[in-house]
């Protein structure tokens, strides 16, 4: 199944901080989706983190078990994607 522009999320949809981040970082998602899903993946494209829970809108990510650089953060449901970028200190 292949996106196209019209298949992402508005960029404002999505509130990553605190970016750079040490061990956790935090998410808000703007009004309601549903069936999401959150992967975090490294600068190589690797999945690194999958299965984040949502609870009201809202999570928080462990990165202890992640090195420091830079990694991406997919959020995704049965019709649109985004991504946004955020560095591991």
């Amino acid at each position: 199944n292949t996106l196209s522009i019209e298949n992402f999320y508005d960029t404002t949809s999505l509130k990553l901080f605190p970016n750079p981040t040490n061990n956790k970082l935090n998410g808000i998602l703007k009004g309601s989706q549903q069936n999401i899903s959150i992967e975090i993946i490294s600068f190589d494209g690797n999945i690194v983190i999958k299965n984040i829970p949502i609870i009201c809108n809202a999570f928080t990510i462990d990165l202890t078990p992640l090195s420091s650089g830079i990694y991406f953060l997919l959020l995704k449901d049965d019709k649109q994607a985004t991504i946004q970028r955020f560095v591991r200190q």
